[in-house]
């Protein structure tokens, strides 16, 4: 089917995050002497890195979850067509067909969408 996929031996991302976040507060250690200025832009610089990870991380999440709202057949067979899209010309007007996302007729520079 797909590499999206994500096993069970691997651990999930919300541990993998929460691993992350005890390095980070680990390495910041709150209750200890103040930070130099140095460490502070480090500290700084891996809070923004992995900010970015977590949003990313995030994003693909959602966007696998709504992969896995749709009904692909019994044995996934229908998967291949997702984020594909299928035309046809037939004399004046090009039909665009995209599954799991919408069909559309265009005429020169008007495009109506269908169904």
């Amino acid at each position: 089917m797909s590499s999206d996929v994500v096993t069970t031996d691997s651990p999930s991302w919300l541990t993998k995050i929460q691993r992350t976040v005890r390095k980070l507060f680990k390495a910041v250690n709150f209750f200890e002497t103040p930070l130099n200025q140095t460490d502070a832009a480090r500290v700084r610089k891996e809070y923004d890195e992995l900010s970015s990870k977590l949003s990313k991380l995030q994003s693909r999440v959602s966007s696998l979850t709504q992969k896995l709202k749709h009904d692909f057949g019994p044995e996934g067979e229908f998967y291949s067509f997702y984020d594909r899209c299928f035309e046809s010309k037939q004399n004046k007007y090009t039909y665009k067909v995209c599954p799991y996302d919408q069909a559309s007729q265009e005429e020169g520079y008007s495009t109506t969408r269908l169904g």
